[in-house]
C-alpha cells in the first residue's frame, strides 16, 4: 500500500513533474489547495446556518443567492478521481481487505474523536442552557454507529451526531461499492464504465425521486453520482491531452456559470448539484489539473501540510460550533458578535490551528500505528 495515502475526501492529489498525467506519483498541491479552499467553504457555510448568521454586505455562504452545502460534491470528486490507478490492481488480485482496511482506518479514528467531542459539547451545552442541542439526545447504540462510520448511507437512519461527517460515512460506503463493481466487471468481462455509470444513473434517480431506503437514501445518491463521476474524469483526464482552446473553453464555462449563480440564482436553483458536478467543478478540476501556472503557484509545501490537517478541522468544526454556543449562552451580550465576518474567519482558523494540533498528536501518530500493522 502507499505510504501517503490520504483520506476520503482529502485523497492525495498527484502529478509528475513535467507530466500532466493525473495518476502519476507526486503531490499535485493545486488538488491540495481546492481541498482547502472547500473545507474552509463548508466551515462558514455551517457556521452561518448553525448560528443563524446573515452578513448585509459580504457573502452568505448559508441563507443567500446560493447553496454553498453542495461543495460537499466536490470532496466527493476529488475522492472518485484518485481511485483511477486502483483499478488495474483490483484486477490483478488485490483483496478487499488490502484495498478497503486501509482506507478505514485512515478515516475512522477522527469519525470517533468528532462524535465523541460532539458528545461532550452537547453535553455541555444542556448543562449550561437546559436544552438539548440539534433536539439529539444521548443514545449509546448513535454513538456507536456513528463511530463506526455507518451513520449515513448504510442502514441505519442517520441519528445526527456531528453530522457534516455523514459524508465520510458515505465515502466508505462509495469505496466498498466501487471495489466490488471492479471486481465484478473483471470476473465478468463487462465494461466497468457501463457500471459506473450505472451508479451515477442510480444516484441521480435516488436524489430526484427522493428514495429514502437502506443503501438508497438521499445523502448515498449524492455520493454516488460525485464519486463515480469523479472516477471518470480521471479516465477522461488520462487520456487527453489537452490545449490551449479547451483550458479556455473550462475558463469561460466557469465565468459563464458564475455570473449565472450570482445574478439569475432562480433560473439556477434547480439543479443545482447537478451543474456543479457534471459542469462547474468538472471544469474547475481541469484547469487546476493541466494549467501549468496554476500547478506552480500551489506547489509548496505549505500547502500540503494545511490540506493534511484539512480533514480534521472539518471534523472538529460542528463541535466548535456547539462550544462557541456556550459562550454566547453563557455571555449573551456577545450574541453580536456573530454578525461579524470577522469573527467567522477566526473561527475557521482557529478550527484549522485546533486541527493541526490534533493531527500531530492523535490523527497521524495512529496512523502510523496502522500502516505498521496493517498490511
Amino acid at each position: 500500500m502507499q505510504n501517503n495515502e490520504l483520506q476520503a475526501c482529502f485523497d492525495g492529489c498527484m502529478y509528475a513533474k513535467g507530466d500532466m498525467n493525473p495518476m502519476a506519483k507526486q503531490r499535485n498541491g493545486s488538488f491540495d489547495f481546492l481541498k482547502i479552499i472547500a473545507t474552509l467553504v463548508i466551515i462558514f457555510h455551517h457556521y452561518q446556518q448553525v448560528l443563524q448568521v446573515k452578513f448585509d454586505h459580504a457573502i452568505n455562504f448559508y441563507g443567500g443567492n446560493f447553496f454553498f452545502g453542495y461543495f460537499v460534491e466536490l470532496f466527493f470528486l476529488i475522492s472518485g478521481f484518485f481511485m483511477l490507478r486502483y483499478i488495474e490492481k483490483i484486477r490483478d488480485g488485490m483483496s478487499f481487505r488490502q484495498f478497503f482496511v486501509r482506507r478505514y482506518t485512515r478515516l475512522v479514528p477522527m469519525l470517533v474523536f468528532g462524535v465523541i467531542l460532539y458528545q461532550l459539547m452537547a453535553f455541555l451545552y444542556l448543562k449550561q442552557t437546559g436544552a438539548l442541542w440539534g433536539e439529539k439526545g444521548f443514545s449509546f447504540w448513535s454513538t456507536l454507529i456513528s463511530c463506526a462510520g455507518l451513520q449515513d448511507g448504510w442502514i441505519f437512519k442517520n441519528p445526527g451526531l456531528n453530522n457534516p461527517l455523514w459524508y465520510v460515512s458515505v465515502l466508505i460506503l462509495c469505496y466498498a461499492i466501487f471495489y466490488l463493481l471492479t471486481k465484478v466487471s473483471g470476473r465478468l468481462n463487462v465494461s466497468d464504465t457501463c457500471l459506473y455509470v450505472g451508479m451515477i444513473l442510480l444516484g441521480l434517480g435516488i436524489h430526484s425521486w427522493q428514495i429514502d431506503l437502506p443503501f438508497l437514501n438521499f445523502d448515498a445518491a449524492r455520493g454516488y453520482y460525485a464519486f463515480f463521476t469523479g472516477l471518470l474524469l480521471a479516465r477522461w483526464f488520462k487520456a487527453l491531452q489537452p490545449k490551449a482552446g479547451q483550458l479556455c473553453a473550462a475558463g469561460v464555462l466557469l465565468v459563464i456559470l458564475t455570473l449565472l449563480f450570482a445574478m439569475a440564482p432562480a433560473f439556477m436553483s434547480t439543479g443545482a448539484n447537478y451543474t456543479l458536478t457534471f459542469l462547474y467543478f468538472p471544469a474547475l478540476l481541469f484547469i487546476f489539473n493541466f494549467w501549468k501556472p496554476i500547478r506552480k503557484l500551489t506547489d509548496f509545501g505549505f500547502i500540503r501540510s494545511i490540506s493534511e490537517i484539512s480533514y480534521c478541522a472539518y471534523a472538529i468544526h460542528q463541535p466548535c460550533l456547539i462550544a462557541l454556543s456556550i459562550i454566547a449562552a453563557a455571555r449573551p451580550d456577545w450574541i453580536s458578535t456573530y454578525v461579524s465576518l470577522k469573527l467567522m474567519i477566526v473561527f475557521a482558523l482557529f478550527c484549522f490551528i485546533a486541527g493541526a494540533v490534533i493531527h500531530y498528536i492523535y490523527e497521524k501518530p495512529l496512523d502510523s500505528w496502522f500502516k505498521k500493522h496493517i498490511q
